[in-house]
């Protein structure tokens, strides 16, 4: 299967997926989630996060957090 993009891409939109998820459905800081996705700065988390969703992960978490966390 070709999705055209690279190695390094489909890895970070697994990393933001997996973000967005942990954003949704846990109280872990921003730093933590980071951190449990494999990426070590936090500036370049905001960075990757923002320009895939649009959102900052505050913005994220605020307008798709589950009730039950």
């Amino acid at each position: 299967m070709n999705t055209g993009k690279t190695f390094k891409q489909l890895v970070n939109d697994q990393r933001m997926n997996k973000a967005k998820i942990l954003l949704q459905n846990s109280n872990l800081s921003i730093s933590e989630i980071a951190d449990k996705v494999g990426i070590n700065n936090q500036t370049n988390f905001y960075k990757r996060f923002k320009k895939l969703t649009k959102l900052t992960s505050n913005e994220f978490r605020k307008a798709f957090k589950s009730d039950n966390y």
